[in-house]
Order: C-alpha cells, then structure tokens, then sequence
C-alpha cells in the first residue's frame, strides 16, 4: 500500500522545521555576542542535512539514517552554540549554564546518533520505552527547561550591564559621567592616603562652543563633543579619568601627575584638539584648560575643581585655546623658577 501523504511529508516537514529553528536560536546567540554575520559552516551543513533526509525518506527509505543523520546534524548546532558561549561569551553564568546544558544536549544527541542502528529498527520503535528513548526523551524535555532558564539569566545580565554602563558612561561621547568621574576621584583619594602621590585635575572647556551649535545646528555640536572627546581619550593615559561635566565641559583627573606635568598634558590636548581638521561638515575647534591639584587634607573635589575653574577662566581672559594653573600653583612654579635663576647667577 502506498503511503498517504502525512505519512510522507510530516516526518520531512516536520525535521526542517526543527533545523530552522536551532539555526535562528544560532543566529539569535550570535547576535547576542556581537556577531551578527551568518554561521555559513552550519548553515552549509543543515543544507546537506536536509538532502539527505529527502533522500532517505522519498529515493531510500530508511529510518534509521534519517534518525542519525539529522541527531548528528544536531549534535553539531549543539556543540556550535556551546563553543560560542564558553569561549566567546566571557565570564558570566548565564552563559557558562547555558554553554554547559548545550555541551550536555550535544553529547546526548551523539549518542542517539551512534545507538540509532542498534536501538531502533523502525519508525515505530521510536514510541517504545527503551532506554536510549528514555534518555533522549527525558534529557531533551528538562534540557529545554534548563536552556530557557540560561537565556533568561544572559538576558538579565545583559541588563545588568547596560544599566552600569548608562550609569558610568555618557551615552553621548563615551566618557564618564559626573556620578562615576567622582566615584573615581574618591577611589583616587583613598589610595592616597596608603601611598602618597600628586593627584592633579583639568577643567576642559570647547571654545565658542555655542556658536558651533547656532551656526551648524546641535546634531554638527554633538558630534563635535564626540570627535573632542575621542581625541582627548587617545592623548591620556589609560589610568587617566575623563568625564563629562557638563555641556561642552569636560574633567580629567590625572593620578600620579604633579602640577607640572599637570601643565603640560594639558598643553599637549590643547594642540591635539587644535589639529583637528575641517571636514564632513565638522568645523575645527580649540579648547582652553584650567589645571589644579589636590590639597592635602581635602576630603571632596569642589575646592579643586573651583581652582581649576579659576584657572579655566583665566586661559579664556588670556585668548583662549591654551592651559592654564591655578594662581597658588602659577605663584609656587613662579617662586621655583625665581630661585633657578639666583642660583644660576
């Protein structure tokens, strides 16, 4: 008698669907990670899967082939997800669970692969309670539950982080916000008080920056702030802490610096920002920089912060696009200075 067409058609059906949705919850993982480009090895894969299961179920019939190619082809989709989210989704436990329930759920279907010639002998055997059924069937339904718990765990974690990241990062140039730039300075402050150092900080101020926004709009203005910002960044240290301000205001906390070298980074941004050509519509920019320290005893960064404000206003009186001390440090290098000079004479 031949088969009516359920018979025929739901069982190959029924396998293409299967393979695309592990491919789409590849390809979701992918993205998850930042790899958003297709996986053309397991797609090439399931491709070849899919012509063997037509050709063991319409040319070759036979059952058990089908049921081991496509347990191995699942097999692979398995250890794949797995491989991506131990070694290429860092530390967290979401992953490393749901990395750990793939690599079990691979396993499993490597072994109904390699079982598959031995266990079942038709398509009726696989409704028959023998232990490579149990197994399968069992270990497949709690693997299901323990994946979906996995993903909802990176998912929360992903959360997790983007809500540190907007709470320490402006969304807008990349630097520190005000709350995470004090964090910071606090940090700062209490290794100070184990091992003694300078701790210096800039006040940096975009010239005529509203001008830049009436005559260019506010979406040329920000992207400005995020070329300033991007080139400030590469002129730092990697210790050194930039923050957003304010507005066109930016603050840099230098640990390790003393008032000097203060001065002289911050001549240095100067002329970076300066350089800064003219191009895709952007216009060129300067900024002016006010340099203070810390005083021992100070507990806060207001009474620094005020001085390098001082000092901010001080390199705009005198023309802007310049750096500047605070008056009580520009009287102690004047001092210094003085007194090498007596000396040379």
């Amino acid at each position: 008698m031949v088969p009516t067409w359920p018979h025929l058609h739901l069982p190959m059906a029924g396998n293409a669907a299967l393979l695309l949705a592990q491919m789409l919850y590849l390809q979701g993982t992918r993205q998850h990670l930042g790899m958003a480009q297709h996986d053309r090895a397991m797609l090439c894969a399931c491709a070849l899967t899919l012509l063997g299961l037509l050709l063991f179920t319409y040319v070759w019939p036979h059952y058990r082939a089908r049921v081991a190619l496509m347990s191995f082809c699942m097999a692979l989709i398995y250890a794949r997800h797995a491989w991506l989210l131990l070694r290429q989704g860092g530390a967290g436990l979401g992953m490393r669970f749901t990395g750990c329930c793939q690599a079990l759920m691979c396993s499993i279907m490597m072994l109904r692969c390699v079982s598959s010639p031995w266990t079942l002998n038709d398509s009726s055997a696989q409704l028959m309670p023998t232990p490579m059924q149990v197994i399968y069937v069992g270990s497949f339904s709690l693997m299901v539950l323990l994946i979906n718990m996995g993903q909802l765990v990176m998912v929360s974690e992903r959360l997790r982080d983007e809500y540190r990241r907007l709470a320490t990062q402006d969304s807008l140039t990349g630097s520190l916000t005000r709350h995470a730039w004090l964090e910071l300075f606090h940090h700062e402050l209490a290794r100070l008080q184990r091992h003694p150092q300078p701790l210096c900080a800039m006040l940096i101020d975009i010239d005529w920056f509203k001008n830049v926004n009436d005559q260019y709009g506010h979406l040329v203005g920000d992207q400005v702030l995020r070329r300033v910002c991007q080139t400030l960044h590469a002129a730092l240290r990697p210790s050194d802490g930039l923050g957003r301000y304010g507005g066109e205001e930016f603050v840099v906390l230098l640990p390790a610096v003393d008032a000097q070298g203060a001065l002289r980074c911050a001549q240095r941004l100067c002329a970076a920002v300066a350089e800064l050509p003219s191009n895709q519509g952007l216009p060129g920019c300067t900024v002016s920089i006010g340099v203070s320290a810390w005083r021992p005893g100070e507990s806060c960064p207001e009474p620094m912060l005020a001085r390098a404000d001082a000092a901010l206003y001080l390199a705009k009186a005198q023309g802007r696009n310049r750096a500047c001390l605070d008056e009580a440090l520009q009287d102690s290098a004047n001092v210094a200075a003085a007194g090498s000079t007596v000396l040379a004479v």
